[in-house]
């Protein structure tokens, strides 16, 4: 398994990263190989976290040549280059 973190800045309020999460929910349910993911605010002023569990490299790479990741900037506001980092799971404490 892979976490995978993405961190970017927002030109949009709080309600609207929260309600383009929201509008698209039902996409990424049907994301092969994506086990989970959590949405995550930050400290500093207008910075998000998305944190994606994958169950492989190889649906993580599928999904961010996908259309739904490419409107990803657009659809967060995006400012900026988002950080984007991932790692190997080596186990878990529970399931």
């Amino acid at each position: 398994m892979i976490i995978q973190t993405i961190r970017f800045k927002s030109t949009l309020e709080k309600i609207a990263v929260v309600k383009a999460a929201i509008q698209r929910e039902k996409e990424m349910l049907l994301v092969p190989g994506l086990m989970q993911k959590y949405y995550v605010k930050p400290e500093e002023n207008g910075h998000y976290s998305g944190i994606f569990v994958w169950d492989s490299t190889e649906s993580m790479n599928a999904y961010w040549k996908s259309d739904l990741a490419e409107r990803f900037p657009q659809d967060f506001g995006v400012d900026g280059n988002p950080s984007l980092f991932s790692e190997e799971i080596l186990f878990q404490l529970r399931n």
